[in-house]
């Protein structure tokens, strides 16, 4: 037989044991310490790298996002949600700040757009589309298949925020180079720019759908982009 003090010795002994387990599980569980995560323009989000936890990289199985993928063609501050899996089961899911920063030492590649700090990819589109992809710039007026010696217009849409972030820091005389198909460089500079409404008009009245839209006889390009719900940024460069 136990005596009482036998008893409540034992069971103080589960309780703590249970107790013990209960807290090592939960220390052992896989936590995200990163609040903030940098990478550079045009280069791989590699998460698995990026992502700091409580365990050491041996133990992590994977990093994925849980938002969307995150535009890396211009400098910017962006949230991201990611999920670490590790590899005793344990997850962990967390929203960082991820700080896109500028890479001096981009390579050109092509079907690309440079200007100031960014580097956009585009894709061929046309004037039924509604509305610009969501990681790349397209092409929309003009002519759709850009040359860059055919003497025509290629008109480039993106969105702002997004890839053309950075349309409206551009200036009269600022450097644009378009790569085509073939990674052939063409560098045109920004010679006007303008606000439309959904109709192509500015503010005084000036129709420039026309202007924006059509192929034309000389070689440039236009980027567009938004201001606000409704309005369009538009850059002439020849």
């Amino acid at each position: 037989m136990f005596t009482m003090k036998q008893l409540i010795l034992g069971l103080l002994l589960i309780v703590g044991g249970i107790t013990g387990f209960q807290a090592q599980s939960v220390n052992a569980a896989v936590k995200i310490t990163s609040t903030s995560i940098t990478s550079k323009v045009d280069t791989p989000l590699n998460l698995k790298s990026l992502v700091k936890t409580n365990y050491a990289s041996t133990k992590i199985k994977s990093v994925t996002l849980t938002t969307s993928q995150p535009v890396l063609a211009s400098p910017q501050n962006l949230t991201i949600g990611v999920k670490v899996t590790a590899t005793d089961k344990s997850v962990a899911s967390k929203n960082l700040t991820l700080k896109v920063v500028a890479n001096n030492n981009l390579k050109q590649r092509a079907n690309m757009i440079y200007f100031l700090q960014s580097a956009v990819p585009y894709i061929k589109g046309n004037m039924s589309v509604t509305k610009a992809p969501a990681l790349t710039a397209q092409t929309w007026g003009g002519n759709v298949n850009f040359s860059g010696t055919d003497k025509q217009n290629t008109e480039f849409i993106g969105h702002n925020p997004g890839v053309f972030v950075q349309n409206k820091q551009l200036k009269i005389g600022a450097a644009i180079k378009v790569t085509d198909a073939k990674n052939r460089a063409f560098v045109y500079h920004v010679d006007k720019i303008a606000v439309v409404n959904p109709l192509g008009y500015t503010k005084a009245g000036v129709d420039l759908y026309p202007s924006i839209t059509t192929r034309g006889t000389t070689e440039h390009i236009v980027l567009q982009s938004s201001v606000n719900a409704s309005d369009k940024l538009i850059v002439f460069a020849h």
